[in-house]
């Protein structure tokens, strides 16, 4: 984890003008890393906006432990919602909160467990379909919608 630098007025400035205050949660509204966090650039190096609120709010840099969210919005800068854990004290988190990406609910998924089940059973008995010209593997990716690998 890179240090954040001491913050200058000019920086907290410009950091609350792309927060957005709701009675909830304040949602970073300026650009974010494909992750969903909001970045934050200070003197040409960017940064996770939490952490930087982290910082502005209590005044530690919070070195190489992890900022985590209570509220599990990605965007959310606001201090209350905000603690300092480790990455295990993130797994416990994720796992307490149920909010896991593994198997069907990760975002890439393309089948469904009863799907890749269905796919097994239907090429170990080999009834893969009508198409006379294809392998197995080829007629049963091209029913379920997807690639052979």
């Amino acid at each position: 984890m890179k240090l954040i630098p001491t913050l200058t007025k000019s920086d907290k400035d410009r950091f609350f003008s792309k927060v957005r205050k709701t009675p909830k949660c304040w949602e970073w509204m300026a650009g974010k890393f494909n992750s969903g966090y909001g970045q934050f650039n200070i003197r040409g190096r960017t940064y996770r906006s939490h952490r930087v609120s982290w910082k502005i709010f209590y005044k530690i840099d919070p070195k190489y432990l992890l900022v985590l969210h209570r509220c599990d919005n990605r965007r959310c800068v606001k201090p209350k919602h905000l603690w300092i854990g480790t990455e295990i004290d993130n797994i416990h988190d994720r796992d307490k909160k149920k909010r896991t990406s593994m198997g069907e609910k990760h975002y890439r998924v393309k089948l469904k467990k009863d799907e890749v089940l269905l796919i097994r059973n239907l090429y170990k008995k080999r009834k893969v379909g009508e198409y006379r010209n294809k392998n197995s593997y080829e007629k049963l990716a091209e029913r379920f919608g997807v690639s052979t690998s």
